[in-house]
């Protein structure tokens, strides 16, 4: 009776803790899962004809995870402004971008110039202000 207990009890604890963090990250905006991860096209990096911010992520990768609201939220704050891509690191289609920006760890970003020069990159998980400073930056002296 004790071992059924404590099994009820721990899946309640489960239970509340998965409600407390979907409301946390309600409040942030959506959180995705692995089927919320965008794809785009490789062929899409440096073909748009405006700067671009793009990502490689890996769907497995926390940091990716926490940095998805983040680009989103810019993506839309610079739509028609800056192109935003993103790009599965585990995506063989991927491989031969992946080499070319040397990706070494994830997640990995770079501001892109229209001609694909890398004007800023980043690794790991970046704050929303240090992408919104480079972007900001970068298309205040003409970009």
């Amino acid at each position: 009776m004790w071992k059924r207990l404590s099994v009820i009890i721990t899946i309640l604890m489960f239970v509340a803790g998965m409600a407390a963090c979907q409301q946390a990250q309600s409040d942030q905006g959506p959180l995705p899962t692995q089927e919320g991860f965008r794809n785009d096209p490789a062929d899409r990096v440096a073909s748009t004809g405006r700067p671009q911010v793009i990502e490689f992520y890996a769907t497995y990768c926390s940091e990716c995870i926490a940095l998805r609201p983040i680009l989103y939220r810019l993506e839309d704050e610079y739509d028609g402004k800056v192109d935003f891509v993103f790009l599965d690191t585990d995506n063989k289609v991927n491989d031969a971008v992946r080499d070319r920006f040397h990706l070494s760890a994830h997640p990995y970003s770079a501001l892109l110039a229209p001609d694909g020069t890398i004007i800023q990159q980043w690794y790991g998980h970046i704050s929303e202000d240090t992408y919104r400073e480079a972007i900001d930056a970068y298309l205040q002296q003409g970009g």
